[in-house]
């Protein structure tokens, strides 16, 4: 029964963090331009963006 708390807090965190990865995939102007490139592949320098943006991601989580 201790451990109920912190159960609870952990699946809203989840939540949360699920809820805001949603929200920044509408809302990303990165995404929207990537949407927006013509013959897009694996030899595009635009991989090169997407790779520092998802870094990026990743530092300001942590």
């Amino acid at each position: 029964m201790k451990y109920l708390p912190c159960l609870v807090a952990s699946v809203l965190v989840l939540y949360a963090n699920s809820l805001a990865f949603q929200l920044s995939q509408k809302y990303s102007p990165v995404i929207d331009y990537l949407l927006l490139v013509p013959d897009l592949n694996s030899h595009s320098w635009e991989y090169l963006l997407i790779a520092g943006y998802d870094a990026s991601i990743q530092l300001i989580q942590h």
